[in-house]
């Protein structure tokens, strides 16, 4: 089709899981743009799918609408997983299936898929990190394209690069909450406030490839603490574009109780990490102390009050028609709030630092383990290789 390579090499790494609509929507928008961009990635697909048959069909469409153009192209689903930690030094294979797990489990964890990821070597000097429920849309761009755009950013300022998300929101259900109920245009809390230069969605996330990358940590916000610490040990900056990136999730989120719990460790781990904190347990492995770590589960305390209070002041005699939450119930959703507001009396500064002390300890055995399962795991995702 006759490319002209005028970008640095670059890998988009699409990470999914049993969302074939999705997913099929996602890879199209891709190939619309970087042929319109002219790049000529790797394309990589990590898939989470729980499904033998889900897996297969996401296969064949990777295979599709890739294949025809001689792209490079690599599929990670379970089975190559497995097989390369099966050929894979047993040391290596036991660190790693502690650090990521196993493809394709029944259990979700968000942090896996984009972990596997990064095992995946194809040479590139970029890569872009990308959800299988996000849709590039670059009519009316200029003829670089959103991705094209995105890497140019990358490389002219050193930095991390993300876009801000239009569709769906890529925040906690207590925030998802909060915007269900005000009225546009009013202002949203501070909490809900997206200030941090640490924010850059995994939903589009576009880096430089580096051998020594953090891990994500096994998390809510595990994108956010990654670009925090990554950014911070290279000195990278950090940027987000205004560009038409769509997240389209397939369902509305359930507003339950175990997620609000699991949210809630990660919206309190990331409001303690600032410029200082990173730095601290980068350069002296020092963790946040008593004081900023209780501060942190102070304001978020604030918060879930804060939404309870929008709650009351709102109509309940009536469901709420939520685009993020579906039909909500105000009358049952303040009764979840008011027992999650008790659960997070149980969560103690200690808490929070077991949680950063683990995840700093892993670092270098994640690298370690990385670069010695890199090649099993790149030779078993391989479908075509063009040069």
């Amino acid at each position: 089709m006759g490319k002209i390579v005028t970008h640095p090499s670059l890998a988009i790494k699409i990470v999914t899981r049993d969302n074939y609509k999705g997913f099929k929507s996602s890879l199209e928008s891709v190939y619309d743009d970087v042929t319109k961009g002219k790049l000529d990635p790797a394309i990589i697909v990590i898939d989470d799918s729980r499904n033998r048959e889900n897996r297969q069909r996401n296969r064949d469409m990777l295979l599709k609408i890739f294949e025809k153009d001689s792209f490079s192209i690599y599929y990670l689903g379970r089975g190559e997983y497995a097989m390369a930690m099966a050929e894979a030094p047993s040391k290596t294979k036991q660190k790693m299936l502690l650090l990521i797990g196993m493809l394709g489990s029944e259990t979700y964890q968000p942090s896996r898929a984009k972990n596997a990821s990064q095992c995946v070597d194809a040479g590139s000097t970029y890569d872009l990190l990308l959800d299988g429920d996000v849709t590039i849309r670059s009519q009316g761009m200029s003829k670089g394209g959103i991705i094209g755009e995105s890497l140019a950013k990358a490389k002219a300022n050193d930095s991390y690069v993300s876009v801000r998300l239009k569709g769906f929101p890529d925040v906690s259900l207590v925030q998802l909450l909060e915007r269900s109920i005000i009225r546009d245009g009013d202002r949203l809390h501070n909490w809900n406030e997206d200030d941090s230069p640490y924010s850059l969605s995994g939903g589009f996330l576009l880096y430089a490839r580096e051998e020594d990358l953090p891990i994500f940590p096994n998390l809510y916000n595990e994108d956010f603490l990654w670009v925090a610490y990554g950014a911070t040990r290279r000195h990278k900056k950090t940027a987000k574009l205004d560009l038409d990136v769509l997240h389209q999730p397939t369902n509305v989120k359930c507003f339950c109780l175990n997620r609000l719990a699991y949210e809630a460790r990660g919206e309190i781990s990331f409001a303690t990490v600032n410029e200082t904190v990173i730095e601290d347990m980068i350069e002296n492995q020092t963790l946040p102390n008593s004081i900023e770590i209780k501060s942190a589960i102070r304001e978020y305390r604030e918060y879930i009050k804060h939404v309870m209070l929008l709650l009351r002041k709102h109509d309940q005699s009536t469901p709420l028609h939520s685009n993020y939450l579906g039909k909500v119930d105000l009358r049952e959703c303040g009764k979840i709030l008011s027992k999650h507001l008790e659960d997070i009396r149980g969560i103690s500064y200690r808490t929070i630092q077991n949680l950063f002390e683990n995840w700093v300890r892993y670092q270098n055995e994640w690298i370690k383990a990385k670069q010695a399962i890199t090649g099993y795991v790149t030779e078993k995702a391989t479908l075509s290789y063009s040069y």
